[in-house]
């Protein structure tokens, strides 16, 4: 019996760690305060990202590769700046930060569930809160 399934019959899952992190406080439900001035430049949040099934079940086979592009934008959908805004007391001066907004501190995922069917993956982003007004956070 031969059964061929599409990527159109799973679910991408991912799922946050957030709280592993020292920088990071939940609020309530699914909200969080990210302290992004902690930790250092290679402290990050903290994701699994994978594929499953109708039933909830991890999908363990594919019959190729997927590779998943990763990309921060805010919770109604909309997208982000690709730089950070610079706080007000440092935007007349020419330093500002070289690093963008949304950061990947792994290699985008490949789901390959012959390898690997879950994929850990860890980012930063730099700059959040009062910065982004009329938003309400990320997604």
């Amino acid at each position: 019996l031969i059964i061929f399934c599409s990527v159109t019959d799973f679910a991408l899952c991912i799922e946050e760690r957030f709280d592993r992190s020292p920088q990071v406080t939940r609020i309530n439900g699914s909200n969080f305060a990210w302290y992004s001035k902690c930790g250092g430049e290679n402290a990050g949040l903290d994701v699994v990202i994978h594929l499953k099934n109708a039933l909830g079940k991890v999908v363990t086979w594919l019959s190729d590769p997927l590779k998943i592009e990763t990309e921060l934008v805010y919770s109604d959908g909309s997208p982000t700046p690709m730089m950070p805004q610079k706080p007000l007391k440092s935007r007349n001066s020419s330093k500002s930060s070289q690093n963008p907004l949304f950061r990947r501190l792994r290699p985008d995922p490949i789901l390959n569930p012959h390898q690997q069917a879950t994929y850990p993956f860890t980012f930063r982003i730099e700059e959040v809160s009062f910065r982004h007004p009329g938003f309400g956070g990320f997604k």
